[in-house]
């Protein structure tokens, strides 16, 4: 993991002006949302779909995801695979038919946060960057979470991407995030 990470927890869930435009839709049986990037002409974005990645595509994850975190494939697809057994989900955001971000978020229920939405990993590749596809990933959190009642999102971010989080309604969570390594 690089730079110190700092807890951060949402505080509204409604759009900014400006933001893209997405309208549900469903699909194969799976919620999706399309947002029509056209205000980003660099990108040649016409329309993104962000819903959640069946397992035969987890590998399609791994490429983006290996720009986030030092992990080997297989590792990443075995901690997916034992992770799902917890709710966690891979949500993927898709330009045309090309995988451009990634999220990975689960449900806890803690004593301290009550019930929330935990994202783990957000990432958008780097080519795609700056598009609203960040955005739109966090969006598909916020709908998941307030679908199911939860009462916020909680996240740990890297120093870098602070900015980014409190452009879209996150504030630093007062907890400071510990760890104990157990293994050398």
């Amino acid at each position: 993991m690089r730079g110190d990470p700092a807890k951060l927890t949402a505080r509204s869930a409604g759009p900014r002006k400006g933001a893209c435009r997405g309208g549900r839709a469903r699909l194969s049986g799976r919620s999706e949302t399309r947002y029509n990037l056209n205000t980003y002409p660099q990108y040649k974005c016409i329309q993104m779909i962000t819903r959640t990645l069946r397992p035969d595509e987890w590998p399609d994850a791994y490429p983006l995801i290996a720009q986030l975190r030092t992990i080997s494939r297989e590792a990443f697809l075995a901690s997916v695979k034992i992770q799902t057994l917890n709710g966690y989900v891979l949500v993927g955001a898709f330009n045309e038919n090309a995988l451009v971000g990634v999220m990975g978020c689960r449900p806890v229920h803690t004593l301290a946060r009550g019930f929330h939405l935990h994202i783990d990993d957000l990432v958008v590749d780097e080519q795609c960057r700056r598009a609203g596809i960040g955005k739109a990933l966090l969006d598909f959190a916020t709908r998941e979470a307030q679908s199911r009642d939860m009462g916020a999102i909680f996240l740990d971010a890297r120093q870098q991407a602070i900015p980014f989080y409190t452009r879209h309604d996150f504030i630093p969570h007062a907890s400071p995030s510990m760890k104990k390594p157990l293994l050398p």
